[in-house]
């Protein structure tokens, strides 16, 4: 296994570390953990890119690290009455959508392709930058009511991305 997957790995495994803090009341150690784990996502992608470590497990792996830290983070921050739960839905839901299509998709052609398009980074992107800042203000105890924008702009690129991966697939048949 190379670098860029260990660290990958290392996501994952930091997972239930994360919402176990989340859940028990934890406020500053959640941020810290969050920021390591988005530190090392760019990490592991720049490593692979620059040390021609690109791989085909790396390539499945990494996108699917991002999708379970990013669910669990937003089904626990729901559950912690972080985030409204109507985020928290379009979110899980979307998510869950593109694994079902990835599923009828790789039973109809036999294919499995795990390619995130720009829109979807941008809402990967976005995603994090919210629960950081979500993260950042329940640590410090402020109202979240203050970042309402960013859970608007997460909902509607969650959204948009989501209906173009639909879009993309269905053209691909």
């Amino acid at each position: 296994m190379n670098l860029p997957n260990a660290i990958t790995l290392l996501r994952v495994f930091l997972l239930p570390l994360f919402i176990s803090l989340l859940v028990y009341g934890h406020r500053v150690w959640p941020v810290v953990l969050f920021s390591i784990t988005a530190l090392s996502d760019a990490l592991d992608g720049f490593i692979a890119r620059t040390w021609q470590q690109k791989t085909a497990l790396g390539s499945i792996l990494d996108p699917i690290a991002d999708k379970l830290f990013l669910t669990a983070s937003f089904l626990t921050l729901a559950y912690v009455e972080a985030i409204p739960v109507w985020l928290m839905v379009i979110v899980v839901s979307r998510d869950g959508m593109l694994v079902i299509g990835a599923l009828v998709i790789h039973i109809l052609t036999g294919k499995l392709s795990v390619s995130p398009t720009i829109l979807g980074k941008i809402t990967t992107l976005i995603q994090f930058v919210t629960i950081l800042l979500i993260l950042s203000l329940y640590a410090l105890e402020k109202n979240l009511v203050l970042i309402s924008f960013m859970y608007d702009l997460t909902a509607l690129f969650t959204i948009l991305s989501g209906l173009h991966y639909i879009y993309r697939e269905i053209a691909k048949l």
